[in-house]
């Protein structure tokens, strides 16, 4: 049946209605996705930022680098100044004048006698201070940004522009030598420190960066500093400071709140306007592979276990570098999830590395409970070995990788100041490292999964892998004291059994004391030091070939529990052993003297090799120098009272001795009766 004209027209008319609705609802829904977007893009602008875009370098006329980090957020204005000498750049002739003209850079002779740049910015409402380390020495200050020029102004002031006289060294060297300590008495009576050439440059124990990859410095004990220091002059000063302070040697850093334009242009005022001249330069360094593991076992009863895995690195391209730190965090963000939120077996995990000239270390450190020790290393070493060296990382685990350490260490800064100083030196380092290559954002965000798994086998070879392990015990918290007295007690043993000397009881007629004052209190401590040093003679060879060798590590603790014994050992060896030079007793065995020491040591004289016996005071012996001609002397007197007669007892091979005894008479008399020997009694 046909539709009626009506019908038909309400129909089309419903259609039409129908179709304008949902036409609707597709503009709504549209309306709706594209605020979602325009929401979600303004959310990734506000926290997905690149902390480096707005970090610029210029370099001056004169060479002087200055790393601009403008941010409007910012309150304050922080200003650094490196420059590039350090306690490297030293020798025994002038140790420790980086530190003390550091010192001297804040003083000027034009000011009062109170005052200093670290009052005046103080004064004006910042803070400042400098320190010295191996390679630089840094000048620092933070103040309100409506005082950033100002600040700026005193920097060049303080670097440039200041005037030093004798006075001003003099102060600075007072609150130098407050800072680092005065000389030891025995250091400042000599005027050198000699011991450092035995405890510091004798055979001293290689570091990381000297023990893989040949990168070693001079040794010098803090006496030896402080000495230097006291004596430095004007003239070592000065030429340090025109060698070093010179504008192609600086950086300056400017961060926070500033006008970029005016900033360079006051820069360019200040320190542009510095004359370009020659100097001297850190010394540069080349680093080479052990192509050998890194592996360390420690001791330590009195602490927590605590493993440090990773790898060494050297001279990585930029790509390598980010990808290693990538990975790195990604292990530790794992072991939270794993030891400490499943196990309960660590507390945290943390990223730690460190380089030098192109080489240094990049591992994870965590704590762990003892009995997991050996589990939780072999599961890192498990992750390492089949992600990073045999490839088993997917595209799902390195997209997550990358962007936690992508929104951890760099989108979320902070933009205070000080957060745009550690950005803005990060950003310069990385460029002279790795000229050309953007900064560590650009890399980060445009690696891909292939080039990201690609670069890790490289970084993880298995002769740069870098292990050590800090071990509190193996098998019980007082096993350190089981072996030590252990130790103890073995010495003693073997060292009386070595040393004693049988004697016959029944054949003694006579015995006598040596005398010995308050004063062999002191006799022996100087004993007790003196084993110190032999000790750290006879060890030291061992702590820098054997201790670093990789077999000594490689099995367990017990190579560390052996060396343990073994110095305590010889500490004690050569501790009785001094004692056994100081006699004791004097006795008279059949035909035999005995003279025994302290230390169970007896010397046993036939009566034939005597060839005089006398008994006469200090004071005889003082005023008779014939007597100390053509003899080999071994002087046992320690009372001070030098009128007391003591014992003088000559040998045929010309050994002499002279004791001090409270009867030197009666020991005369003694030994002439028992040994038939003819020997006056009174000198």
């Amino acid at each position: 049946m046909p539709l009626s004209p009506k019908v038909v027209s309400n129909i089309v008319i419903y259609r039409c209605i129908d179709y304008v609705n949902s036409m609707i609802q597709l503009y709504i829904r549209l309306a709706y996705a594209i605020i979602l977007f325009a929401f979600i893009g303004m959310q990734s602008s506000v926290y997905a930022q690149d902390p480096y875009e707005n970090v610029s370098f210029h370099e001056l006329d004169n060479g002087m680098t200055v790393v601009l980090a403008p941010g409007s957020k910012a309150g304050n204005i922080s200003v650094k100044i490196r420059v590039d000498v350090g306690s490297i750049s030293e020798d025994q002739s002038n140790l420790g004048v980086s530190h003390l003209l550091e010192h001297l850079i804040f003083r000027d002779s034009r000011f009062d006698d109170e005052q200093t740049y670290l009052q005046l910015i103080k004064e004006n409402g910042g803070k400042v201070n400098a320190f010295v380390s191996r390679d630089a020495t840094v000048y620092y200050a933070l103040m309100p940004s409506e005082k950033g020029e100002w600040l700026v102004e005193q920097f060049g002031n303080m670097l440039f522009d200041h005037t030093i006289d004798e006075e001003a060294i003099m102060r600075a060297k007072s609150s130098v030598e407050l800072e680092i300590g005065e000389p030891s008495w025995l250091a400042g009576v000599l005027g050198t420190d000699v011991l450092a050439p035995v405890f510091h440059r004798y055979f001293p124990e290689a570091g990381f960066f000297e023990s893989e990859f040949g990168l070693s410095d001079p040794s010098y004990s803090m006496n030896e500093i402080r000495l230097s220091s006291k004596k430095l002059t004007h003239e070592q000063l000065d030429g340090h400071y025109q060698s070093f302070y010179r504008p192609s040697n600086m950086v300056i850093f400017v961060s926070g709140n500033f006008n970029q334009n005016q900033m360079l242009s006051q820069i360019k005022g200040k320190f542009g306007t510095q004359p370009r001249r020659e100097g001297r330069s850190v010394p540069s360094e080349n680093p080479l592979s052990s192509n050998k593991p890194y592996q360390r076992i420690q001791w330590n009863p009195y602490g927590s276990p605590y493993i440090y895995i990773g790898t060494k690195i050297l001279k990585p391209v930029a790509q390598e570098k980010i990808s290693l730190y990538v990975y790195l965090d990604y292990i530790a963000h794992r072991l939270m999830k794993e030891l400490r939120n499943k196990r309960g077996e660590t507390y945290t995990a943390r990223v730690y590395a460190d380089e030098r000239s192109g080489a240094g270390y990049g591992l994870v450190a965590f704590e762990t409970q003892n009995p997991e020790l050996q589990k939780n290393l072999q599961y890192v070493e498990s992750l390492i070995d089949r992600e990073a060296r045999n490839g088993a990382l997917t595209d799902v685990q390195i997209v997550e990788a990358i962007k936690l350490t992508r929104e951890q260490r760099f989108e979320l800064a902070d933009v205070d100041a000080d957060s745009l100083m550690s950005y803005a030196e990060n950003y310069y380092d990385f460029r002279q490292e790795h000229s050309g290559k953007g900064s560590p954002y650009d890399v980060i965000t445009s690696i891909t999964p292939d080039e990201f798994r690609a670069s890790l086998p490289g970084m993880f070879k298995k002769e740069n892998a870098y292990t050590s392990v800090i071990v509190p015990y193996v098998y019980s918290k007082i096993e350190f004291v089981f072996i030590s007295m252990i130790s103890i007690v073995i010495s003693i043993v073997v060292f009386q059994k070595a040393l004693k000397r049988k004697i016959d009881e029944t054949k003694i007629v006579w015995s006598q004391n040596i005398t010995y004052s308050p004063a062999m209190f002191f006799e022996i401590m100087m004993c007790l030091i003196f084993t110190f040093f032999i000790n750290h003679v006879l060890l030291s060879p061992i702590d820098r070939y054997v201790s670093v060798a990789h077999w000594y590590h490689s099995a367990s603790l017990w190579p560390e529990y052996i060396y343990s014994s073994l110095s305590m050992f010889m500490f004690i060896g050569v501790f009785m052993a001094l004692l056994a030079l100081f006699p004791r007793k004097l006795m008279i065995e059949g035909d035999k003297l005995v003279l025994k020491s302290m230390a169970l040591y007896a010397r046993k004289f036939d009566k034939s090799s005597i060839t005089l016996v006398r008994s006469l005071s200090m004071l005889d012996l003082i005023t008779s120098p014939g007597i100390w001609f053509n003899r080999k002397f071994r002087f046992f007197y320690y009372s001070g009272l030098i009128w007391r007669k003591g014992l003088l007892l000559e040998l045929s091979d010309r050994r002499t001795y002279f004791l001090d005894m409270k009867n030197a008479d009666l020991a005369v008399s003694k030994m002439n009766e028992h040994l038939l020997l003819q020997n006056p009694p009174v000198a």
